[in-house]
């Protein structure tokens, strides 16, 4: 059985992902910062 890769992330949490990849590449973010609101995202979904 296969499943797409983030079927079970919320949606916040697929974007945050998103986000925090594109953030860290382009430099507008470093990964500490981009970890820091992926990990708001999650504790958010979580609730």
């Amino acid at each position: 059985m296969t499943q797409p890769r983030f079927a079970l992330l919320t949606t916040d949490v697929q974007d945050a992902m998103l986000a925090a990849a594109t953030s860290t590449a382009t430099g507008s973010a470093t990964p500490q910062e981009a970890a820091d609101t992926l990990q708001k995202a999650a504790e958010a979904a979580a609730r």
